[in-house]
């Protein structure tokens, strides 16, 4: 027997059949299972790293009254799912959010309105707005976000293999080494960062082995000079804080999100050359071939990416 809440959900004709409005909602909420089920077999969250990470889908609420706002079929995708980017969702309609980091992100003992995450938390409730999250499970795929970080910094024909690989799970693994299909310059690995990550700077440390020479300050012009008049054969990548994977890789350059100065300074001193692009910058515009990945999959859903999420950090 149907439920009585999707006896609600589907408005009836007089014979007691769904008309075309409840067959709507009925393949509409249907589009989110299908969501679910193509986000988990692009990346599998046994892959992920599951002793801290919290990925999956982290808000379900109860199934809604038909009269709920917003299109069951529309989903936003985001990096980060902030205020602003949830009060984007409601606004543009959307009824699920694919956030590539986790909210919430641990466990939460009490629900009020003085925490963003647990007021975020309710009003996806109330609204019935799902919300996944791939985070890691992303990150380790064959085909994820260090996969294309990667050719973005090694470019076409560079080979691409795992730093840590997952024995048995195919080209799976932690971070990602880039092996170009010859020498390249150091600055047009730099300039193709910059046009695919859709960043105007990257912060840039060449080692000391680039530097070697120069007359000091190493400023920002005599360290494009130097990058200009360096080649690289070796990238290696890690989206997001990357220094427990890159730490002692063997590689002309490492590309990260975030590392601590002294960890960049260890990297120079032993000839590695690092590129910073801040956190999120490192991952938010993978989120444009996982739209597209999603509508050739769950063509009766449509794939907003978010208008407003962006890295909190400046450059002034």
């Amino acid at each position: 027997r149907r439920s009585t809440a999707a006896a609600r959900a589907e408005p009836c004709r007089t014979d007691g059949r769904p008309d075309r409005a409840g067959k709507s909602i009925i393949l509409a909420a249907m589009a989110r299972r299908r969501v679910v089920a193509a986000l988990q077999e692009m990346f599998p969250l046994e892959l992920a790293e599951n002793k801290w990470d919290n990925v999956g889908l982290l808000i379900e609420p109860p199934e809604p009254p038909a009269q709920m706002p917003g299109d069951l079929a529309k989903v936003l995708l985001t990096n980060d799912l902030t205020e602003p980017v949830l009060a984007e969702a409601i606004e543009r309609g959307a009824r699920m959010i694919v956030t590539y980091h986790p909210r919430p992100f641990s466990g939460l003992k009490r629900f009020g309105p003085h925490d963003t995450t647990q007021r975020i938390v309710m009003s996806c409730i109330q609204r019935d707005i799902w919300v996944y999250s791939p985070h890691t499970a992303s990150d380790n795929a064959a085909g994820g976000v260090n996969d294309w970080l990667a050719r973005c910094a090694g470019g076409d024909g560079a080979t691409v293999v795992p730093v840590e690989p997952l024995e048995g799970r195919g080209g799976a693994g932690r971070g990602r080494i880039a092996t170009c299909s010859g020498p390249v310059p150091l600055s047009s690995v730099l300039d193709r960062l910059k046009s695919s990550l859709g960043v105007p700077s990257l912060r840039f440390a060449p080692s000391e082995k680039v530097m070697a020479g120069r007359p000091v300050p190493w400023d920002a012009q005599r360290c494009l000079d130097a990058a200009r008049d360096t080649t690289v054969s070796t990238v290696a990548v890690q989206a997001g804080s990357g220094s427990s994977v890159l730490e002692g890789v063997d590689a002309d350059l490492w590309v990260t999100g975030e590392m601590s100065h002294h960890q960049v300074l260890a990297a120079n001193a032993v000839g590695v050359s690092v590129v910073l692009t801040e956190h999120s910058n490192s991952e938010r515009a993978f989120l444009r071939e996982v739209q597209e990945k999603l509508a050739s999959q769950v063509p009766e859903a449509e794939f907003l990416l978010s208008a407003v999420d962006c890295d909190p950090l400046r450059a002034i």
